[in-house]
């Protein structure tokens, strides 16, 4: 759409939240780079090779710029860059049973790496090099949670493409599940594990995973209104999006309006995030305090990270700015009950 018709607000992230960069953050993307191109991730397309190593590394240095475990940096970034590749490899236009095969088989390496046969695929050659170097520099509990939250998002990233594949419509209520799979809600959650921010346990204490589930998926919009220029590019049916869903549920809306209640949906929980951090920060436990502060440098760093990076750059990103303000809660939670229960803890 053109510019003009874009919502005032569109490009305006609210976020209350500091952003930090890992101090290392050069080295790492050179690491990242380097592996891009030696698994050559975008499949002869130096420039995609160069934008899945950058733009992953920019990622680790924003999302986790902080840690006990140093030594799982480089891996994790590296990690993050083969997901990139495979992501946009697993696209339903490759057909339904190519999808599925890649599926398992990324599935069947998260669980063990040997999986990998010898001289084959060069994403699954990635993904095994990664997890082998992975292994090493977290404990055996930390590098076992992340590897079955990773391989939840493959069955997420499969169950999206499933849909798109069968030229399913979405409503907002049936796309929010959809997106908190796909986008990495859980695996994010993994990340901060393997740098001991998160613990197994608080998975199943109702606020802690409230907020951090409500947080990350702020997080996830981001990326949403960050990318919209990239996606709106591509071929009708490759993926969904959060803007579309509003039109599918009220066909009268315009494009502007659907734009802004996206912003809306987003800001909404954006201020239920803040509120359920503010009482973790006042009565949590000191683990549930350290996982507050991972998330809050996920969203303030996935915002910046989303507006600097190769990935997703367009002309119109030149406009977003990022302003220190927290959007309110509404009373009453937003209509969709996969998170309308982020109100109810």
């Amino acid at each position: 759409m053109p510019d003009a018709e874009l919502p005032e607000d569109f490009l305006t992230f609210r976020c209350p939240l500091e952003a930090k960069e890992h101090p290392a953050m050069r080295e790492v993307v050179a690491g990242s780079l380097a592996f891009a191109e030696r698994f050559d991730l975008g499949a002869g397309d130096a420039e995609r090779t160069a934008k899945y190593g950058s733009t992953a590394a920019v990622l680790q240095c924003h999302f986790f710029p902080i840690g006990l475990a140093e030594a799982a940096v480089q891996p994790l970034a590296d990690f993050s860059a083969w997901a990139y590749a495979a992501e946009d490899a697993m696209q339903p236009g490759i057909g339904a049973l190519d999808v599925t095969r890649m599926a398992c088989r990324y599935y069947g390496i998260l669980n063990n790496p040997d999986w990998c046969a010898p001289a084959g695929d060069n994403l699954e050659e990635a993904l095994r090099d990664c997890l082998m170097r992975l292994r090493p520099t977290v404990t055996d509990y930390a590098y076992r949670w992340f590897t079955q939250w990773e391989a939840s998002w493959i069955k997420g990233l499969l169950w999206e493409s499933t849909l798109l594949a069968g030229g399913e419509v979405l409503g907002v209520a049936d796309f929010l599940p959809v997106r908190i799979a796909a986008v990495g809600v859980y695996g994010t959650y993994a990340y901060h594990g393997c740098f001991e921010r998160a613990q197994p346990w608080l998975w199943s204490a109702p606020l802690a995973r409230a907020a951090s589930e409500c947080g990350i998926l702020v997080a996830g919009l981001d990326n949403d209104r960050y990318s919209y220029f990239k996606e709106s590019q591509l071929k009708p049916g490759t993926s969904y999006s959060l803007f579309e869903c509003f039109r599918v549920d009220d066909p009268t809306l315009t494009v502007r309006d659907s734009l802004a209640a996206g912003v809306s949906l987003r800001d909404a929980l954006l201020g239920r995030y803040l509120q359920l951090r503010e009482r973790i920060l006042a009565s949590g436990t000191e683990q549930e305090k350290l996982l507050v502060a991972a998330v809050d440098l996920t969203i303030a760093g996935n915002v910046r990270m989303g507006l600097t990076t190769l990935r997703y750059a367009a002309p119109q990103l030149s406009q977003a700015r990022i302003v220190d303000e927290a959007p309110p809660a509404p009373d009453a939670p937003p209509p969709y009950p996969a998170v309308a229960w982020y109100w109810n803890v």
